[in-house]
């Protein structure tokens, strides 16, 4: 367990980095289907989990 601010802001830093790689991933996902629907994800259900998790 980090009790330093600096370890805490890199451990922050960390984070935001992950999960703007996250939502950029699953938002190029998105894209990708809406250009050729059917082709990445297997069904409706599975983009509306895409859809949610972004």
């Amino acid at each position: 367990m980090a009790n330093s601010h600096k370890d805490v802001g890199t451990m922050y830093l960390i984070l935001g980095m992950w999960s703007g790689f996250g939502g950029l991933s699953l938002s190029w996902i998105m894209r990708l289907e809406l250009s050729r629907p059917g082709l990445w994800l297997p069904s409706s259900e599975v983009y509306n989990g895409v859809v949610t998790l972004h």
